[in-house]
């Protein structure tokens, strides 16, 4: 194991909640604003909700793959929507693994497989999987070119491989007209409901001392998801203002106002659909075959 490797596995085993910490979609309008744009306003719910119960109604799965599933929780809704289903996850993390299985047990679900794995060293069993997952982990794949010819090469025929992605800035170091919006709206907030008044993008060194693969080549995805499959129905659904500025919000202050709660947080959800409309958009959702 490199050093590289080593800083990964000691951050994210010393933090395995750290994906859900400042997650903006974890904020109820945020996130159904988000779930609407995935499923071009053909869903109510989660975003995982309509895949399985809508989109592939009356399609039955038999194996399903999730490469980087965290502490399980996307895993666990997948083992309830498709019981007949068996589910196989993995992630770097053993903290992780361990508190997926945990949530599994208690959930009483035994469809659910989770296990420990490496993205950039995956190997896949030919025509095994249905489906495939990706959710929030593809862009600390940096291995990209190996990972995807193994999906490939593990789904069954008619099979899907399904993308849920940041696939803004390498890195996280977001462009300069980027920066100035979100530090324009910051600045129109009063003290109290901003944690910070200045908004910093971190170095490339305060980056790989954290987590050298966060976004390691995420701006190359949607390129390379076109490469390796035939079929790719791309939905961005914006993200360039809201994930960058929510860590940014006194959440915490704007929940004690409801009625300021919503007006504000929607009207930030306007303004990035307004970027998203420009074509500008730091995440989207992909079903490839």
């Amino acid at each position: 194991m490199d050093s590289a490797e080593r800083r990964i596995g000691s951050f994210w085993e010393e933090n395995p909640n750290a994906a859900q910490e400042s997650q903006w979609t974890s904020d109820p309008y945020i996130g159904a604003a988000v779930y609407r744009r995935m499923t071009l306003d053909e869903g109510n719910g989660h975003w995982l909700d309509w895949l399985f119960n809508r989109h592939f109604a009356g399609r039955d799965f038999g194996r399903i793959l999730s490469i980087g599933c965290g502490v399980g929780d996307h895993e666990i809704a997948m083992a309830r929507f498709r019981p007949e289903a068996f589910i196989e996850a993995f992630d770097f993390s053993n903290a992780s693994i361990d508190i997926a299985r945990q949530k599994a047990s208690e959930a009483g679900l035994t469809n659910v497989d989770f296990f420990q794995g490496n993205f950039n060293e995956i190997n896949v069993e030919p025509t095994t999987y249905d489906m495939i997952l990706c959710s929030g982990s593809l862009h600390h794949v940096r291995e990209l070119e190996h990972l995807l010819g193994e999906v490939r090469r593990g789904l069954t025929t008619g099979g899907c491989f399904i993308v849920n992605e940041y696939v803004g800035d390498c890195y996280n170091i977001y462009g300069a007209d980027q920066v100035r919006i979100i530090q324009q709206v910051l600045d129109g907030l009063p003290p109290s409901l901003r944690m910070a008044e200045r908004f910093r993008v971190g170095t490339i060194e305060e980056v790989f001392d954290r987590d050298p693969t966060e976004a390691v080549r995420s701006k190359l995805i949607p390129q390379f998801l076109r490469i390796y499959f035939r079929e790719v129905d791309e939905r961005p659904f914006g993200g360039a203002l809201l994930h960058p500025l929510y860590p940014f919000l006194n959440v915490a202050r704007l929940e004690t106002d409801p009625d300021c709660h919503q007006a504000i947080i929607n009207a930030f959800i306007t303004l990035d659909g307004h970027l998203l409309e420009q074509g500008k958009s730091d995440f989207s959702f992909f079903i490839c075959s």
